[in-house]
């Protein structure tokens, strides 16, 4: 294959990822408004039935421990837990320590908070997955379709 080829081809594929891009954008607003929370099925119709080729949900991520002052934290830590620290605070001691948070502070056996550290509380994402069968049904499917034909198929839904 030439460089050229090989480039237009690259600039192809970048120009159909921010495609799919939007497409994918468009479809999460509209699953992430209507249907929170829920597990919804994903089907097409082959030989006149329903085949359920993947499922979409709703997942809330657990807080985590944000540090915020790298430096300080492993300071903070190893005057209170000096077992827990090696470079810096085990990535294992992290949930230990997560348990710790009041109100998103993390607070010490003697009532001390770390300035250092909170606890966040990330955003809510869809996640999307096929099932065992999934591309092997969609693949005849989708390869009569269009990116244009599939931003229709979206926006209709």
């Amino acid at each position: 294959m030439m460089r050229r080829e090989a480039a237009q081809i690259l600039a192809m594929v970048a120009w159909t990822k921010r495609q799919l891009g939007k497409i994918e954008a468009r479809a999460k607003a509209e699953i992430d408004v209507q249907f929170a929370e829920e597990k919804i099925a994903a089907t097409v119709e082959v030989d006149g039935k329903p085949v359920v080729v993947g499922y979409t949900q709703m997942v809330q991520p657990k807080p985590q421990l944000q540090v915020t002052d790298p430096e300080k934290f492993v300071q903070w830590v190893a005057e209170r837990w000096p077992t827990e620290i090696v470079e810096s605070v085990r990535e294992s001691f992290l949930p230990v320590l997560k348990e710790r948070c009041v109100d998103g502070i993390l607070i010490d056996d003697q009532g001390e908070p770390c300035p250092f550290a909170s606890l966040t509380d990330p955003d809510p994402y869809s996640r999307t997955f096929l099932t065992k069968n999934g591309e092997e049904t969609l693949t005849p499917v989708l390869g009569s379709w269009s990116l244009e034909d599939l931003v229709k198929v979206i926006e209709a839904a």
